[in-house]
């Protein structure tokens, strides 16, 4: 071969290590730091953060800038968590209230899964960053999804969509809002959440008839979702280290 052939410098073995070393890292102090919120509470600080991952306090800085920015991550976690619900909920072959009731089951069995990680989320955030940003992305990201099939649905049907997305974001808010208040209560005087959700299901189903009307069309809450509605809704690929 001839001395003007040039050839790529070989892979540095030890850089792709190191990275993902850097990513179990994070993975690790995400599930630390929501290990921490559910033994010590929604304010554990990150000395707490700190003891459930075995590290030094000082080595948190080296994979986050900061809680703030752990806590983004934290957040992006359960976003995750909600989606792969979803995505099982969401399938063809069941009734429009049947869904609506499997969807708001997926989110509640991550909340109930994760209560404190889920109060710190949706208690006041720092100034700037942090809290509010992140389940406010949640709710954002659940919304894209509904807004999605509910436009390919309406387009269908050569129907006007300017209503939808008020709609669709007025639900997701109308859930987190429920959520927040169920998760504020006793945990004696809880309403069981198979009964919150049923309350849910119906209130959401007759706003949703009620805004469908406006365009002269009518929601059948027992019509069976077909396959069609649902294509191109799985949630695309997550990182799990908060990224």
């Amino acid at each position: 071969m001839g001395s003007d052939v040039k050839h790529s410098p070989p892979l540095d073995g030890r850089a792709e290590r190191w990275r993902e070393h850097r990513i179990a890292r994070r993975v690790h102090l995400v599930d630390s730091a929501m290990t921490a919120f559910e033994r010590h509470g929604p304010d554990a600080n990150l000395q707490q953060i700190a003891h459930v991952a075995g590290m030094p306090k000082p080595k948190i800085y080296r994979h986050f800038d900061d809680k703030a920015d752990l806590i983004t991550a934290v957040g992006k976690r359960m976003r995750d968590l909600i989606l792969e619900q979803l995505a099982v909920a969401l399938r063809p072959g069941v009734t429009v209230r049947e869904s609506l009731r499997l969807c708001l089951n997926a989110y509640f069995s991550i909340v109930t899964a994760y209560p404190n990680t889920a109060r710190m989320l949706t208690s006041s955030p720092p100034p700037g960053r942090g809290r509010a940003n992140a389940i406010t992305e949640n709710g954002r990201v659940v919304a894209k999804v509904l807004i999605a099939m509910t436009n390919k649905d309406l387009a269908r049907a050569h129907v006007e969509t300017d209503g939808v997305e008020p709609l669709t974001h007025a639900i997701v808010g109308s859930v987190l809002s429920a959520s927040d208040w169920w998760m504020t209560q006793r945990a004696e005087d809880r309403m069981p959440v198979e009964r919150l959700v049923e309350h849910l299901t119906t209130m959401l189903l007759g706003a949703a008839r009620a805004t469908l009307l406006t365009l002269d069309l009518d929601l059948d809450p027992d019509a069976v979702i077909r396959a069609e509605q649902l294509e191109d809704l799985a949630p695309g690929p997550h990182r799990r280290d908060g990224r």
